[in-house]
């Protein structure tokens, strides 16, 4: 939202001096934009211009002259231009009668229409306005003062709700992006816990095996990626890329049971070893065969607790490494969650150009 608001000025072509002087007593402050100040671009529509002007402008001053005559009743009065009563009720539409004024003179019978009863006038004495041009600035003198005093009190109010909507705004946002990265946590863990199914198949190779857990590190890769920007709108950034790079690291760190698979020369020796072994036991009186089953039992429980001592190495890193960057995540989110509680919007809150 800019600090300065813009003002239109709209006013007929007689009124164009009002509208002038108004456009010098709001330039210190404000923004104001007149007709004639490019507003009504060449080879475009009237109408077309005016809703541009609407979007475009946090304000609208409409300036009202006895440019017309109304005959009502059998009574004839002063009126003000139909295309300056056209522009006000276009602006009290779009931005509301607490940001729409209507500047009016005095003592010349002005008609104003009974319908905008309630809308803000600003007046000014027509009598002295018509005096000459030092007598013009001083005429519209209380006016300006008027208009810069409730111009700069509603752009106050409205910057404080337009900041109140905004927190408001986030408030929900991060709420709903916490509640997204608590269902990605999950998610990542699942990844892990449900890895060891897939990898059943892929005990055949080193190559295959390595190739299952690139597939479940991309599936990290697919989950998290969406979630940075939930992950910057919760302020965790950091946190949520630690987790997820422990996630990556633990999947890619699982150890190759080289245990389960045994070279050909690696079985010759061993072969040759139980054999000599045998023989032994059968010439000093024993069991050939409980000797060679001892032995394979013995192996098979050898190779089975390097296997088990391997992952259990494997998952007392990364689960530590794992646990920690989940509390840190977990705690950051905690932190959101209480720094950010969620509001409501309000259903009359209306923002400052609904158009734009």
């Amino acid at each position: 939202m800019s600090s300065k608001p813009r003002v239109f000025i709209g006013s007929s072509s007689e009124g164009t001096e009002v509208a002038e002087i108004l456009f010098q007593y709001l330039s210190a402050d404000f923004r104001p934009f007149t007709w004639q100040h490019g507003i009504f671009m060449a080879g475009r529509f009237t109408l077309e211009e005016l809703e541009r002007s609407l979007r475009e402008h946090e304000f609208a001053v409409l300036c009202a002259t006895p440019d017309d005559s109304l005959s009502k009743r059998g009574n004839t009065s002063p009126a003000m231009r139909d295309n300056v009563l056209f522009e006000l009720g276009l602006f009290i539409g779009a931005l509301g009668r607490k940001r729409t004024f209507l500047v009016v003179p005095t003592g010349v019978g002005l008609v104003i229409p009974t319908d905008l009863a309630g809308l803000t006038y600003v007046s000014y004495d027509a009598e002295r306005f018509s005096q000459g041009p030092a007598d013009r600035m001083a005429a519209l003198q209380v006016a300006g003062m008027s208009l810069r005093t409730v111009i700069h009190r509603t752009w106050a109010e409205l910057r404080a709700t337009e900041e109140q909507l905004a927190r408001a705004r986030m408030a929900n946002a991060r709420t709903t992006a916490i509640r997204r990265i608590h269902a990605v946590i999950v998610d990542l863990r699942d990844v892990i816990i449900e890895l060891p199914g897939d990898m059943l198949q892929s005990l055949t190779s080193p190559k295959e095996f390595d190739r299952v857990k690139r597939v479940a590190a991309e599936r990290v890769d697919k989950i998290s990626a969406p979630m940075y920007d939930d992950a910057t709108t919760a302020g965790v950034t950091t946190e949520f890329g630690d987790l997820v790079t422990a996630t990556r690291a633990a999947l890619l760190e699982i150890p190759y049971p080289f245990e389960l698979f045994v070279e050909e020369q690696e079985i010759k020796q061993a072969a040759v070893k139980h054999i000599a072994g045998a023989i032994q036991s059968f010439n000093s009186g024993g069991q050939p065969f409980e000797y060679a089953g001892q032995a394979i039992e013995s192996e098979v429980a050898r190779r089975v607790q390097s296997i088990s001592d391997r992952y259990r190495g494997w998952w007392t890193r990364s689960e530590k490494v794992l646990q920690r960057a989940t509390s840190r995540l977990q705690t950051a989110l905690v932190n959101a969650a209480l720094e950010s509680e969620p509001k409501q919007l309000p259903e009359s809150a209306r923002p400052l150009n609904p158009q734009r």
